[in-house]
C-alpha cells in the first residue's frame, strides 16, 4: 500500500490522546481499537551487561539541573487493561517530579488530529500556541529528555515544543498482568515536535507527528531522525514499526535496568536505518539475524569475527554510531 493510500484508509482521524485526565485507556481503545502504547515485546527488558547507563552520552552541553517541582505520589491499585481483571498494586513514587518544560521548551498535549487541507497529512487538531501541560516523571526520564533536546539542536533539528501524549498512568501493559512502565513514572509518550518558526524548517508542516509515518519521502525521514535522537538517550523506544504505536513514540528508562539492545523494537528500527544508510535492502525481521549482523559489521567496519549477539560492548558502540549517523542526516560518522 502506498503512503497516501494508507493515509486515505487510516482510521486515525479524531481522538488519539488521553484528553485532560490520565485515564485514557477506554477512550483510546474505543476510538482506535487498540491500547495506547506499552504492549511491550515479550523479550523486553533483557538482562544487561556492558553499558548499563542506557545511553552513550552523545549530547551537546551539560545537564542543566532541575527546575521542576517535587510531586511524590502514593501507592495505588489498578485493573485497567489487566488481563485477569484482578487489582494490581502500583508503587509509591517518592522522587516523582512535575514539569512543564524541558530545556525551556514546553510540553504540549495532543489529543486529536485532523487532515491538513494542503498536504493531506495529519496535523494536531488544535493549532499552536497551546498551553503547556504538566508531565509527571522520575528524574532519569527528565535527564534523557534534556539530552534528547540537546541532540536535536546538535543535529540541526531545533524545536520550540515537545508534543506529548502522557506520562504517569497506573495500569497494566495491555493484555497482560504486568504493570506498564508508566505506572512507575519511568515513561513518556512523545507524539512529535513543533519546529522553530524562525529560520528554515526541515518540514513542510509546522509540526512533525508520528501519525505521518507512512509519508515515506517526507515526514518519515524526519521521524527517523527524531527516532534516532530518542534512541541515543532512552533505554527503550517503541515506534511505528508496531501497529499499536503509529501515533507516538513510547520512551522509557527500563526502570534502571539498562538499554534494550536486542529487542525487536530496537532491531526493526536498526534494520530500517541500515537499509537507508547502506542503500540496499535489509529485511525488517526484528531479529539479530545473519543479514543484520553482516550489515552492522559493514556499517561499523567491524571484523567478521565480532559476534554482536554476544559482544554487548561492540553492539552498543555500533548502534550509537548508527543512531548518530541517522540523527545527523549522515553528517557525523
Amino acid at each position: 500500500m502506498t503512503a497516501m493510500a494508507y493515509l486515505n484508509a487510516s482510521s486515525y482521524l479524531g481522538d488519539v490522546g488521553c484528553g485532560t485526565s490520565c485515564g485514557c485507556g477506554k477512550c483510546r481503545d474505543a476510538a482506535l481499537g487498540y491500547g495506547y502504547g506499552e504492549v511491550y515485546e515479550k523479550d523486553e527488558p533483557e538482562p544487561t551487561t556492558g553499558n548499563t547507563n542506557g545511553y552513550s552520552g552523545v549530547y551537546a552541553g551539560p545537564w542543566s539541573g532541575f527546575a521542576e517541582t517535587p510531586c511524590p505520589t502514593g501507592a495505588g491499585t489498578t485493573t485497567d487493561r489487566c488481563i485477569s481483571k484482578m487489582p494490581k498494586a502500583c508503587p509509591p513514587i517518592p522522587d516523582l517530579l512535575c514539569m512543564t518544560t524541558v530545556r525551556s521548551l514546553p510540553f504540549e498535549y495532543v489529543d486529536k488530529v485532523k487532515r491538513d487541507s494542503v498536504t493531506g497529512l495529519y496535523i494536531p487538531a488544535v493549532s499552536p500556541p497551546r498551553p503547556a501541560r504538566k508531565s509527571r516523571v522520575k528524574p532519569s526520564v527528565i535527564r534523557a529528555l534534556e539530552r534528547f533536546v540537546d541532540n536535536m539542536v546538535r543535529f540541526g533539528l531545533p524545536v520550540e515544543a515537545v508534543l506529548s501524549a502522557g506520562t504517569l498512568y497506573c495500569r497494566c501493559i495491555s493484555n497482560s498482568d504486568r504493570l506498564s512502565n508508566h505506572s512507575f513514572g519511568d515513561a513518556i509518550d512523545i507524539v512529535g515536535v513543533r519546529w522553530r518558526s524562525s529560520g528554515a524548517s526541515p518540514s513542510r508542516l509546522r509540526e512533525t507527528i508520528v501519525h505521518n509515518w507512512a509519508d515515506l519521502s517526507g515526514e518519515r525521514i524526519l521521524l527517523r531522525r527524531i527516532n534516532a535522537c530518542l534512541r541515543l538517550v532512552f533505554a527503550t523506544v517503541i515506534d511505528y514499526h508496531r501497529s499499536d504505536h503509529r501515533d507516538h513514540f513510547h520512551c522509557d528508562m527500563n526502570r534502571g535496568h539498562g538499554r534494550v539492545l536486542r529487542g525487536s523494537s530496537t532491531l526493526k528500527f536498526v534494520q530500517e536505518a541500515l537499509e537507508n544508510v547502506l542503500r540496499r535492502p535489509v529485511a525488517t525481521t526484528g531479529r539479530l539475524d545473519a543479514a543484520t549482523h553482516a550489515a552492522l559489521r559493514e556499517f561499523g567496519r567491524l571484523s567478521p569475527t565480532v559476534d554482536l549477539a554476544r559482544d554487548t560492548a561492540a553492539l552498543t558502540s555500533v548502534l550509537d554510531q548508527l543512531f548518530t549517523f541517522v540523527a545527523s542526516a549522515g553528517r557525523i560518522r
